[in-house]
């Protein structure tokens, strides 16, 4: 059985890269989940690094539940 394809373009944040690409339906939403995972994966690398340039830590999980009233 030939598996349906469908043209896809990539056009990835905090990236210069654009690809046209095709790609079976079933892989759709794993692509789509792939991508978020490198735009969310970005963004943590991005916060360590702005951490580290100001020289602040974390904040602890417990600081945040306390100042947001949670227990």
């Amino acid at each position: 059985m030939a598996r349906e394809l469908v043209a896809v373009t990539l056009d990835i944040p905090l990236d210069t890269v654009a690809v046209d690409v095709h790609i079976a339906v079933e892989e759709v939403d794993r692509l789509i989940e792939l991508a978020e995972d490198v735009v969310d994966i970005r963004g943590a690398q991005e916060a360590r690094r702005k951490m580290e340039e100001s020289g602040d830590g974390p904040i602890p999980w417990e600081t945040v539940k306390a100042e947001l009233g949670l227990r």
